[in-house]
């Protein structure tokens, strides 16, 4: 596979998307390429899958992977010590606690009512991207909860910081 092509199966970038009183919202263009792409079974024409984590309650978002993503998802899952607690949360939450979508020919999808509930959707979704995943958040809870954690932390490094040392730090780490 060329480097280009596993760049373009890269979620990237976080957009807000109006829902509406159906539940249905659309999967932003470039996310959608990727779920695509990263469908084994979807070809012009067809309607690709999306997977969404829905996880325990008190999740304050939903997690989209593309086909390829979640079976990434899994196989990871699949190395884990059988039996072991970790691996049984993981099953729970990548296995049980996951709901398969066909995006449709406007590139939507419908949320229902109780996934909405869950994460406090209720007029607009904010998509943001994860790499090999997204997450789909209520844009007041994640401005509260993300966005400052990630404000908070790069303060707290200094005003010289650069966040590409965090990349050098977890490459001597592995």
């Amino acid at each position: 596979m060329k480097e280009r092509d596993q760049v373009a199966r890269k979620f990237v970038g976080s957009f807000e998307q109006k829902v509406d009183g159906k539940g249905r919202v659309s999967i932003p263009a470039s996310f959608r390429r990727v779920i695509e792409s990263s469908d084994p079974n979807w070809t012009e024409g067809l309607r690709p899958t999306l997977n969404i984590a829905y996880g325990e309650e008190g999740r304050p978002y939903l997690e989209g992977y593309s086909v390829d993503g979640l079976a990434e998802m899994h196989d990871k899952i699949d190395r884990m010590t059988p039996g072991s607690p970790a691996r049984e949360v993981m099953e729970d939450l990548y296995y049980s606690c996951v709901q398969e979508f066909s995006v449709d020919d406007d590139g939507r999808i419908v949320l229902s009512q109780s996934l909405r509930d869950r994460i406090g959707l209720d007029k607009e979704a904010l998509f943001v991207a994860k790499g090999t995943r997204f997450e789909i958040w209520d844009p007041e809870t994640h401005r509260e909860m993300r966005a400052s954690k990630t404000r908070d932390f790069l303060q707290s490094q200094g005003a010289d910081f650069n966040p590409h040392a965090l990349l050098a730090a977890e490459t001597r780490d592995s």
